[in-house]
C-alpha cells in the first residue's frame, strides 16, 4: 500500500517538472541571449573589460539559473549551441 503511494508521489513529481519544461526555441532564445550578455561583459577578448556594469553578469547568471531550472533536457543541444557560437 505505501509502495503505491511512493509511487504515485514519484509519477507526480515528474509530471510537475515537466509541465515547468521550455520548449527549444525559448531555450534556444535564452541561451543565445546568454552566451551575448556573457560576450558583452567580457569583451571580445575574453578577459574582463573594466568598467563593464554589474547588471550584465547579473542578467547572464539570472538566465543560466533559468536554463537550468526549465531546459535539462535540452542540455546537450545547448552546450553544442555554445560551442559553435563561441
Amino acid at each position: 500500500m505505501q509502495c503505491h503511494f511512493a509511487i504515485a508521489a514519484i509519477v507526480l513529481t515528474l509530471l510537475s517538472m515537466q509541465a515547468h519544461a521550455a520548449d527549444w526555441k525559448a531555450c534556444e532564445r535564452a541561451k543565445l541571449r546568454q552566451i551575448s550578455l556573457e560576450q558583452r561583459a567580457h569583451g571580445t577578448s575574453g578577459k574582463n573589460v573594466r568598467g563593464k556594469k554589474t547588471g550584465t553578469r547579473e542578467s547572464a547568471a539570472q538566465l543560466d539559473d533559468w536554463l537550468w531550472k526549465n531546459c535539462r533536457s535540452y542540455a546537450s543541444e545547448l552546450r553544442s549551441l555554445e560551442q559553435s557560437r563561441l
